[in-house]
């Protein structure tokens, strides 16, 4: 669950100790988690006996989650202190591209400061997580957008700042002081001038797509491809990326080689030791990486099983509190290795937003995901040409298609009613609040429905009804369809596909398998209300009408 905390910096204390230039500019303010569901806080005037009774200690732990900020204006730079409700939890501080898992977090602000200045505050207790948001007030740095001036150092010594944000425009894209060759401005994306501007934007160039230089992957390396769109495990929402297969898992980990498809800066660096479906501990760590090409575009690569060193070096600077600018990484450089299991790739045009999108801002928590593009066409035609013999879907888009909303209809992505859109209320299982009914990834004809409640290991189907899920209306009434496993062949319902590599030649499908395994049941109420049951092991014969278990969703 995650509740939102505003803090106030009182403006008059600010500006005396700037006039009088005292070196303890410090201003405390302590707040505790606010109970009213979807409210906000603002506290104008706290003092020290407001903070004690907001906050009540019981020993060295809290009734609830909370933390004391403090400001330090001489410095730019914000001192935090947990109150943490349980002395074996886990604690992660978040601001920007810079996280700590210890009691206290201190850090600078990036420049261009903010006139509010978010840190998150996680603590998880086993599988069970609480996350709080706190709001700091730091508008009194912020006098005019010439607070940063053009000689004004980064921490990096080697990088100035030109100057900062002039405007904000309806898309939510900042315009910097950035041009392209042509002379034009370059509108970035607001996430690259705010949580990742240190790493990100600071150092970027140009705008726009890029064309690619090699394959990430050996092409001798790649058993077949497998696009954008499946819907399975923890990814209820139709998949942003895809997956190169290696050619031989059986050989384990670290075998084959990921390369850089073009110079970029990887700007985020990311470590998972469990499986993101089940919480269990891997064998082995994936490595993920997020890399800028310039200002608007990048790619991304995850599940490696290892990473170079200086790689490694960015994701420990982070992870200890040193913080990371940013790693300059050349086309056709060597990032790390993969095997044993799948390689991630996907490619992402932040100025462009997919329209089957209908509210893009649910997808905050993956700011990404609405700028996904199709990666093949920006290799060159030779390269473009072999991956495409490789990829199991033989319908255009090769790459595959994950936006379906059509407003008005069942077709798409819903998320239920009070658990925060994409995000979820629970960041060990977000995708717990998420539904999706899309076309089959190989054979569109198939309709699927992926449903986040259900367990992870059976939460997916093939649909079977009288109605296409792009007729149903308002005025449709209650429909139901079956609940069918599927199965993905090659070539004839009788071959197994995922036995050998895929040739030139060779033709995927899906078909329905087995025995129905229930129904769903399914009512527009609004445009973009809908309700929805799942009824396991019943068939669309029995007289099941909307129990108390049914849920309300909203997109």
């Amino acid at each position: 669950m995650k509740k939102t905390i505003y803090i106030l910096i009182l403006l008059l204390p600010i500006f005396l100790i700037s006039c009088y230039g005292s070196s303890n500019a410090v201003e405390n303010i302590d707040r505790k988690v606010i109970k009213h569901s979807g409210e906000k806080e603002v506290i104008k005037n706290v003092d020290e006996n407001t903070v004690n009774k907001v906050s009540p200690p019981t020993g060295n732990l809290s009734k609830e989650l909370s933390a004391t900020c403090s400001l330090d204006s001489q410095k730019s730079k914000i001192l935090c202190q947990s109150h943490r409700t349980a002395l074996n939890s886990s604690l992660k501080w978040t601001y920007q591209s810079r996280w700590t898992g210890n009691d206290d977090f201190e850090f600078d602000l990036h420049s261009p400061i903010e006139t509010k200045t978010l840190v998150i505050l996680q603590e998880c207790i086993q599988n069970s997580c609480n996350e709080i948001e706190i709001i700091v007030d730091t508008s009194q740095l912020v006098t005019d957008t010439k607070n940063i001036s053009k000689d004004q150092k980064h921490d990096d010594e080697k990088s100035k700042i030109d100057d900062p944000i002039i405007k904000n425009d309806s898309t939510q894209h900042l315009i910097l002081n950035k041009k392209n060759k042509d002379g034009s401005v370059i509108k970035v994306p607001e996430i690259v001038a705010t949580r990742f501007w240190g790493s990100w934007g600071r150092d970027c160039e140009g705008s726009g797509p890029v064309t690619f230089t090699n394959s990430p992957m050996q092409m001798n390396d790649i058993a077949y491809l497998t696009p954008m769109g499946q819907v399975v495990g923890a990814h209820i929402t139709p998949i942003d990326h895809m997956y190169f297969e290696p050619f031989n898992r059986e050989l384990g980990p670290d075998i084959y080689e990921v390369r850089a498809i073009q110079d970029g800066i990887i700007y985020q660096i990311g470590k998972r030791e469990i499986v993101t479906d089940t919480g269990e501990k891997k064998d082995f760590a994936d490595w993920r990486l997020d890399i800028a090409h310039n200002c608007t575009f990048t790619s991304y690569f995850d599940l490696m099983t290892s990473v170079i060193p200086e790689i490694e070096k960015g994701y420990e600077d982070e992870k200890s509190g040193r913080g990371f600018n940013g790693l300059i990484i050349k086309a056709g450089q060597l990032l790390g290795y993969t095997g044993g299991q799948t390689l991630d790739f996907g490619v992402y045009d932040f100025e462009i937003v997919l329209p089957g999108f209908i509210t893009p801002s649910l997808y905050d928590h993956e700011y990404w995901k609405v700028h996904t593009v199709d990666p093949f066409q920006y290799f060159p035609e030779e390269i473009s040409k072999e991956l495409l013999k490789k990829m199991t879907r033989t319908i255009k888009p090769q790459a595959g298609k994950i936006d379906y909303d059509v407003d008005g209809t069942l077709s798409g992505n819903w998320f239920e009613q009070g658990t925060n859109g994409y995000a979820g209320n629970n960041r060990q299982k977000y995708w717990s609040g998420h539904l999706s009914v899309a076309p089959h990834e190989l054979d569109p004809s198939y309709w699927r429905v992926g449903i986040g409640h259900l367990d992870v290991s059976n939460n997916a189907f093939l649909i079977k009804g009288n109605i296409d899920p792009l007729k149903v209306k308002i005025n449709s009434g209650i429909v139901i369809y079956e609940l069918y496993q599927e199965r993905v062949y090659k070539n004839d319902y009788n071959y197994v596909w995922w036995d050998e590599p895929k040739k030139e030649d060779d033709v995927f499908g899906v078909q329905q398998w087995g025995n129905s395994q229930g129904i769903i049941m399914f009512q527009l109420l609004e445009n973009r209300l809908l309700k929805s049951e799942v009824f396991i092991g019943r068939s669309k014969d029995d007289a099941i009408v909307f129990s108390e278990n049914a849920r309300l969703y909203k997109r």
